[in-house]
């Protein structure tokens, strides 16, 4: 049986887009029509659709309108629909008023309030039937995982915490005989995944699992089961030949690609600093009004191929917050000042960072930089820690948008396995998924 689960849910995601922009096209000649007897050809081509379109696709992306998560609730569902119909609201009418677009039409109110509202109910209803269908097909999956026990422990910690779609048989290829593997492989199995490495076991074992791939039993590596599922390289089941042997990592040397990079850094910054300027003054004064000490704070960290630089940041906690050393900054930390929380949780704080970027010390998306002081410390306790910075360090990141908030070995560990993938994957593309998700981040309050 051929493996179709870590393929599910894009096709699902790309599949639901598809509809939504079909659907709104749909909804727009329907209400354009009934309010103004406008032909379909006329609606179909203007870039007035095309710019609707956009913004409410983007803002339910935003939302985590196109996140097919399994056991997703109906109220969540709502909650994800109703912010997104109101936020590209919002961001329509303010357009259209700013630049002044158009004051009929498509952007008239009764069609541009029609449009939206009966959009977003009816994306509501299949969105909803798409989810139940989903977590159906999930339910009949099944895996077989090819482990041994010192590695199921970290494998099983990964799949509680960050769910699995389907059921999951463990089997230890190294103890056990080879006529129980090849009686384990004959069952039809959504796929095989191998935990173990070559030579941990024999020429029999490896002919056996050689015949299940090529037999259509959807046989994978580790590193890419959880690449495809969980989105990250798992460094405590690898080894130095995996990364050699692994293809990607090319685009974060490649100098066509850091030359895009750096010139999407440098325009997605000056975009960003014009709007956020008003903000940055008004944090700065909050800042100086709470408490004594500097408003921007000055802290050495680690860059790229472990170059040492001075991040910028608005001080967050009290000036003394570190008379007795260099302390990772906690959950509820007490250092943290009432301006310095709101301002931790809505990133704010990071905007004078925009200045590391603009310098070229850092780039918009990459591995948060770390302290050199912590970093010798972590380099001793994770496997492949120094290959972070092998990468330009950024304002938001892969790990940033996916993992909570943590300070600690633990909490760098998976950090490093996200920052990895990002590292593997890198294309333009990504960079600005994560830009859309790190808004997200902000929204809903999840910022450090």
């Amino acid at each position: 049986m051929k493996s179709f689960g870590p393929f599910l849910d894009s096709k699902y995601k790309w599949s639901l887009l598809a509809i939504d922009v079909l659907f709104f096209a749909v909804i727009a000649i329907v209400i354009s029509h009934l309010r103004l007897g406008a032909n379909v050809e006329d609606i179909l081509f203007q870039p007035q659709l095309l710019f609707l379109g956009l913004v409410t696709v983007l803002t339910l992306y935003i939302f985590g309108g196109y996140d097919l998560d399994q056991g997703l609730s109906k109220f969540a569902v709502i909650f994800r629909q109703f912010a997104a119909m109101l936020t590209s609201a919002v961001i329509i009418v303010l357009v259209n008023y700013l630049f002044s677009i158009d004051r009929a039409g498509l952007f008239g109110r009764g069609v541009l309030l029609g449009t939206i509202l009966g959009f977003f109910v009816g994306s509501m209803f299949y969105r909803t039937m798409v989810l139940g269908m989903l977590d159906s097909v999930r339910s009949k999956f099944s895996w077989l995982v090819l482990i041994d026990e010192k590695d199921k422990v970290f494998f099983e910690g990964d799949r509680h915490r960050l769910g699995f779609q389907g059921n999951i048989e463990f089997f230890n290829p190294i103890t056990a005989s080879v006529a129980d593997l090849d009686a384990k492989l004959n069952k039809l199995w959504s796929g095989v995944v191998v935990g173990v490495r070559s030579s941990q076991v024999g020429v029999d074992v490896l002919q056996l699992l050689m015949k299940a791939k090529f037999s259509g039993h959807g046989v994978m590596d580790l590193g890419r089961f959880y690449e495809k599922h969980w989105l990250k390289v798992p460094v405590y089941f690898l080894d130095p030949e995996w990364f050699i042997s692994s293809e990607g990592f090319e685009s974060i040397s490649h100098p066509v690609a850091l030359r895009v990079k750096r010139i999407f850094d440098i325009i997605l910054s000056i975009v960003i600093f014009v709007p956020a300027l008003p903000f940055m003054l008004l944090t700065a004064l909050l800042v100086k009004l709470e408490s004594p000490g500097p408003i921007i704070y000055k802290q050495i960290r680690t860059g790229k191929d472990g170059q040492l630089f001075s991040i910028y940041k608005f001080r967050s906690m009290r000036s003394d917050a570190e008379k007795d050393g260099a302390k990772w900054a906690q959950k509820n930390d007490a250092r943290v000042t009432r301006v310095g929380k709101f301002i931790r949780l809505t990133r704010l704080d990071e905007l004078p960072q925009l200045w590391n970027v603009l310098k070229g010390d850092m780039s918009f998306v990459g591995p948060r930089p770390e302290r050199p002081e912590f970093n010798e410390m972590l380099a001793k306790e994770i496997p492949f820690y120094n290959l972070r910075h092998m990468m330009q360090p950024g304002l938001t990141g892969w790990a940033q948008v996916l993992y909570p908030y943590g300070a600690s070995v633990d909490d760098s560990r998976e950090k490093l396995q996200y920052e990895l993938y990002y590292a593997k994957h890198y294309n333009l593309l990504m960079d600005l998924v994560i830009f859309l998700k790190t808004i997200r981040v902000v929204l809903f309050g999840r910022g450090r």
